[in-house]
């Protein structure tokens, strides 16, 4: 038995019990398939499509996009495995280990590639489908059972073992329907989302066209200024907000209102001011990004690595 959640329906009662993966779903992989080179793959839509992590996005199966497809020939070397509605692919091998994506739709002519499996015949799918996508426990204990080196990898056997707790069917059922509802919302959530930004990006485009406009250098903007070095191994949990050059790339966009980053070192360093721009001085990318600066709206955040600053007059 297991203790319950604190956060649960006030109806229900009694404890939850534990269970092994593999008690509750059937976990199937290619037994002897070794997978295929780049002399087995084929054109779209004249073989079987060679299921691999990169074809799971946010949870769901992208089997519609940039599928890659092997020949028959390859694919009947193992035993067929028929993917259907309601299975769930799971990631066994490499750094996205223990991802998983729902299957809402029949496939046919598929095939694994060996770095996923799939749970099959699951019960309270749902429910279970709701723990192996959201819960911080299930991924510490995949964390726990994967084997290291320079691949990790997660044995069929070991993800049999993994321990999972479910209340009775009916309180699954109510928390199913809860957490669909609740991905219903995010999905409307996003589409308003994306809209509006549609909608900013439109709107700032009729108001550039309409407005008088004069040319300026870039140093007419204000002063510039150096900033110190500052690299990931700086990072810390807790200290004084900061943003490294990586981060204007993978972090933030245009406008910076919030900092997700902190560092101890202080000494030396630059500190921004509300307004500022922030350009890298180099890049791996594209040239484009190196005149695509980022406003700052924080002030006295350290700022360091391979950037420049200008302070906007």
């Amino acid at each position: 038995m297991y203790d319950v959640p604190h956060l649960r329906f006030p109806e229900f009662s009694g404890e939850w019990e534990k269970y092994r993966l593999c008690d509750v779903a059937s976990i199937v992989g290619r037994i002897g398939f070794r997978g295929y080179t780049t002399n087995d793959i084929v054109t779209k839509g004249k073989g079987a499509i060679a299921l691999s992590p990169t074809n799971i996005e946010n949870n769901k199966l992208t089997y519609d996009k940039d599928n890659t497809y092997i020949s028959f020939y390859k694919y009947e070397e193992s035993p067929e495995i028929m993917i259907k509605q309601g299975d769930v692919i799971f990631v066994k091998t490499g750094s996205t280990v223990g991802k998983v994506a729902y299957v809402d739709k029949l496939i046919c002519k598929t095939t694994l590639n060996p770095q996923v499996v799939v749970l099959k015949d699951i019960q309270c799918d749902n429910y279970l489908l709701s723990v192996l996508m959201s819960t911080n426990k299930f991924q510490n204990a995949i964390r726990k059972i994967i084997v290291g080196g320079a691949v990790p990898t997660l044995s069929q056997a070991a993800m049999g073992d993994i321990v999972v707790t479910m209340p009775q069917a009916t309180e699954q059922e109510k928390l199913s329907k809860f957490i669909s509802l609740l991905d219903d919302r995010i999905a409307t959530q996003n589409k308003i989302i994306e809209d509006l930004k549609i909608l900013k990006s439109a709107i700032i485009e009729k108001h550039y066209r309409c407005v008088k406009k004069h040319s300026v250098r870039v140093e007419e903007l204000g002063k510039p200024f150096s900033v110190g070095n500052l690299s990931k191994d700086d990072l810390s949990e807790i200290g004084v907000p900061c943003i490294i050059y990586g981060e204007l790339f993978t972090t933030y966009g245009a406008i910076i209102n919030k900092v997700e980053s902190h560092t101890k070192k202080i000494d030396g360093m630059t500190l921004s001011r509300k307004g500022d721009l922030l350009f890298p001085s180099s890049t791996t990318v594209d040239a484009v990004s190196l005149i695509a600066p980022s406003a700052i709206n924080v002030d006295g955040v350290i700022l360091g690595g391979d950037m420049f600053g200008i302070h906007v007059n």
